[in-house]
């Protein structure tokens, strides 16, 4: 009888833990798929030629040293939006918030020139505000 009991309990136990395992596993997919995500959204950046005349007008002003939200509407191509979410990506069969933030740089310690573009990516990879994965990168000029 006691066998029983110690073999039930064992039975409850292990399931649990692969109960905790697989939902583990699943966060980590999710995490590993931002990744991919946002690692995409960074070389996009990369890729624009922010000097252009056709992107310019997406920086914040040189002046005034705040972020810009801008949301990819095509290949190399960024377009200015309110503040926020700036689209969303489907993560596994979920939809998740991604967020685009373009800044000027001054890597000369405050002189007249701005010297590249700053870019932070935000991916969820699972619901709550914690929940995201966050890539910075830094553009220079293509002179």
């Amino acid at each position: 009888m006691m066998s029983i009991i110690i073999l039930a309990v064992l039975a409850i136990a292990g399931a649990a833990y692969l109960g905790q395992a697989n939902s583990m596993v699943a966060v980590q997919r999710n995490r590993m798929s931002a990744l991919a995500t946002a690692s995409g959204y960074v070389e996009e950046i990369h890729a624009t030629d922010w000097w252009g005349s056709a992107m310019t007008n997406r920086l914040p002003s040189p002046k005034s040293f705040v972020t810009n939200t801008v949301r990819r509407s095509g290949p190399c191509t960024w377009v200015s939006v309110s503040a926020g979410v700036t689209g969303f990506v489907t993560n596994n069969g979920v939809s998740m918030p991604v967020s685009t933030l373009i800044y000027y740089v001054d890597a000369d310690g405050g002189g007249s020139s701005y010297d590249c573009v700053g870019a932070t990516v935000s991916v969820g990879y699972r619901s709550g505000l914690s929940n995201q994965l966050v890539l910075h990168t830094l553009v220079g000029p293509r002179w």
